[in-house]
C-alpha cells in the first residue's frame, strides 16, 4: 500500500562476520505486522563508536525511503544489537519504542550510556522519548534491571518487561522469530500505529 507506515529498525547480534538473530525473517514479520522493517548488516571490525555510526546510518536511510513515517519509527535490538540500540535510543525524540533481547552487557558496556557515549538528540534535553519493552532470561536480570532503572530515570516510564518462560541461554530464543513475536508486536502497535 501506499503508506505511510511507521518503520521499526531491527538491529542484529554477532560481532564480527557472525550475524545473530534472524534480520531477513525479522524484517518479513515486520512487513506481515504493517510496518516497514529494515535490518542494518554492520560493517565489520568496528567498535563500538563505529557500530553507533552504522545504527545512526540505518535510521537517517528509514527516514527517506518512500511510505516510511518518520514521525513513526521504533528498534529492535538483540544481544550486541540491543546494547548499540539502547545506547543509541537514549535521549533522542526521534525513536518512540524500543525493544531490547537478549542485551550484551560486558564489563565494558557503561548500562547509563556515560562510557561508551550517545548519540542523542540535541532537542532531546537529556531525556528519553521512547517506551521501553525488555526480553530477557534469567541469567540477564541484572543488566536488564539496570537498563530499566536508567530508562525510567531519563523519562522512558516503566518498562514492559518479559521474562520467558524457557530455561538455560536466553539468547537461544532470539535466534529467529518465535513465541516471543506476538508480545513484540503488540507492543509496537500500542506505540507507533495510530
Amino acid at each position: 500500500g501506499p503508506g505511510p507506515f511507521p518503520a521499526v529498525i531491527f538491529n542484529h547480534g554477532g560481532l564480527g562476520a557472525i550475524i545473530g538473530g534472524a534480520p531477513d525473517a525479522n524484517c518479513a514479520a515486520l512487513r506481515d505486522a504493517g510496518y516497514v522493517g529494515f535490518s542494518p548488516i554492520r560493517r565489520l571490525t568496528r567498535s563500538l563508536f563505529g557500530h553507533l555510526d552504522d545504527v545512526e546510518g540505518a535510521l537517517d536511510f528509514v527516514k527517506s525511503v518512500p511510505g516510511a513515517d518518520p514521525a513513526r519509527i521504533g528498534m529492535i535490538g538483540f544481544s550486541r544489537g540491543a546494547m548499540l540500540s539502547y545506547q543509541f535510543a537514549a535521549g533522542r525524540r526521534d525513536i518512540k519504542a524500543l525493544v531490547l533481547m537478549a542485551a550484551a552487557a560486558g564489563r565494558r558496556a557503561d548500562i547509563g550510556g556515560r562510557r561508551l557515549g550517545c548519540r542523542a538528540d540535541p532537542d532531546a534535553g537529556g531525556r528519553q522519548r521512547y517506551r521501553l519493552q525488555n526480553h530477557h532470561g534469567r541469567q540477564r536480570e541484572k543488566p536488564y534491571d539496570r537498563i530499566g532503572r536508567a530508562a525510567q530515570g531519563g523519562g522512558a516510564g516503566p518498562p514492559d518487561d518479559h521474562l520467558p518462560p524457557y530455561g538455560g541461554d536466553g539468547h537461544q530464543l532470539f535466534f529467529q522469530v518465535g513465541a516471543y513475536r506476538p508480545d513484540v508486536t503488540a507492543f509496537l502497535d500500542r506505540h507507533l500505529k495510530r
